[in-house]
C-alpha cells in the first residue's frame, strides 16, 4: 500500500492528497510509519478516521507529531484535569499542538499579568488560536485603535471574548463607520469597548437584514438603536417580527404596533417567546384582578425589562411562590393610576 492510498482511506480526496505529500512540512515518507502515526492518534485523541483525515489536510505536519508527547507537556501546563478539553482544543485547531505551552502561557502572561495566568490558560482552552498570537501586537494595534488610555480595558475585553484579538481593528472601524456615519466613529469604538462582539458584525449586511423588517423609513432609527443598544445587532429580526405578530395578537397590538413599541424599546426584541409567556401570564392574572387591559399594557412597556418569572424561572401559571419582580411593580403602578 502506498502513502497515496492510506491518505485516501481516511477521506482525504486525490487532491487533498497531493498537497499533504507536497507541503513541506509533511515529513512522513513510508506506509509503515504514517500507519503507526495514524493509530497513535486515533488513540490519543479517539477521533474517526475522518477526523484524523480532516486534521491531517488542515495541517499536514500533525501526522509526523509525536502525540503522547504532544499531550504530555500540553496537561503539565494546563493540568491533568484538563487533558479532554486539551485534546478537543487541538481537534477545534490543529496548529494547537505544535506549541510550546511554556513559553505560550509565559508571554501571554507578560502582556496581561502574571495574575492573569489561570485566566490565560482557560481562554486559550476555549479559544486556541489565542495561543498563536502576539499578543504584544495585539495589544499595540488595537490600542492604536482605542486609544492608549483604554489599554486595560482593551485587555480586560480579550480575556472576556478572545476573537477580539485576531481582528484588524483599523478595518473594524472603517468599515462600521461606512455604514453608522463617520461623525459616529467616537461612538462606535465606545460600543464596540462595551459589547466587543459588535466588532465582529458585517454591518451592510446587518442594517439591510433589519430594515427588511421594520422598513426602509426606519433605517436611521435602526442604526441609531444599535449604537445605543448593539446587542439587537445580533438579533434574527425576522424571528423577531414572527414573535411580533405573535404577541401583538395575544395582547391586542397589530404587528406594526408591536414593532413600533420595540423601535421605543428595543429591548424587547431581544426577549425569547418563553419570557413573553410568563408576561402574558402576569397580564392575565391582573386583568383577573379587575385591572384595565389597557392601562395595563402601558405600564408593561414601562417595566418590561423586570423579571416576570417565579423563583427557578417559572411561569406564575406553572407554580407557586413569591410573586415575580414584574407583577409586584405593575400591581402598584395600576393602583396608583386608579387612584388607589
Amino acid at each position: 500500500m502506498t502513502l497515496d492510498t492510506l491518505l485516501q482511506e481516511i477521506g482525504l480526496t486525490v487532491d487533498q492528497v497531493a498537497g499533504v505529500l507536497a507541503d513541506e512540512w509533511f515529513h512522513v515518507r513510508d506506509e509503515a510509519t504514517l500507519r503507526e502515526r495514524l493509530r497513535i492518534i486515533q488513540e490519543t485523541y479517539g477521533y474517526t478516521a475522518h477526523q484524523i483525515g480532516e486534521v491531517i489536510t488542515a495541517s499536514p505536519q500533525f501526522a509526523g507529531l509525536d502525540h503522547t508527547r504532544v499531550i504530555r507537556e500540553a496537561t503539565e501546563v494546563y493540568g491533568a484535569v484538563n487533558t479532554e478539553r486539551v485534546k478537543e482544543a487541538i481537534l477545534k485547531h490543529p496548529p494547537f499542538a505544535n506549541y510550546d505551552y511554556t513559553r505560550v502561557i509565559r508571554e501571554a502572561t507578560g502582556v496581561y499579568g502574571a495574575t492573569k495566568t489561570e485566566r490565560v490558560k482557560e481562554v486559550i482552552l476555549k479559544f486556541p488560536q489565542f495561543a498563536g498570537y502576539d499578543h504584544t501586537r495585539v495589544i499595540r494595534e488595537a490600542t492604536e485603535v482605542y486609544g492608549a488610555t483604554r489599554t486595560e480595558r482593551v485587555k480586560e475585553i480579550i480575556l472576556k471574548w478572545p476573537p477580539f484579538s485576531g481582528l484588524n481593528h483599523t478595518r473594524v472601524i472603517r468599515e462600521a463607520v461606512e455604514v453608522y456615519g463617520t461623525e459616529k466613529k467616537e461612538r462606535v469604538k465606545e460600543v464596540i469597548l462595551k459589547w466587543p462582539q459588535f466588532a465582529g458584525y458585517d454591518h451592510t449586511r446587518v442594517i439591510r437584514e433589519a430594515t427588511e423588517v421594520y422598513g426602509a423609513t426606519r433605517t436611521e432609527r435602526v442604526k441609531e438603536i444599535i449604537l445605543k443598544y448593539p446587542q439587537f445587532a445580533g438579533l434574527d429580526h425576522t424571528r423577531v417580527l414572527r414573535q411580533a405578530a405573535h404577541l401583538g395578537r395575544l395582547v391586542g397590538l397589530s404587528s406594526g404596533q408591536y414593532i413600533e413599541k420595540i423601535m421605543q424599546n428595543p429591548v424587547l426584541a431581544g426577549y425569547s417567546a418563553k419570557r413573553s409567556l410568563a408576561v402574558i401570564d402576569i397580564g392575565r392574572s391582573l386583568v383577573r384582578e379587575g385591572y384595565n387591559p389597557e392601562k395595563m399594557m402601558e405600564v408593561y412597556f414601562g417595566y418590561c425589562s423586570l423579571s416576570p418569572y417565579l423563583p427557578g424561572r417559572k411561569r406564575i401559571s406553572q407554580a407557586a411562590g413569591p410573586e415575580p419582580p414584574m407583577m409586584k411593580v405593575m400591581r402598584r403602578r395600576l393602583r396608583k393610576l386608579d387612584g388607589g
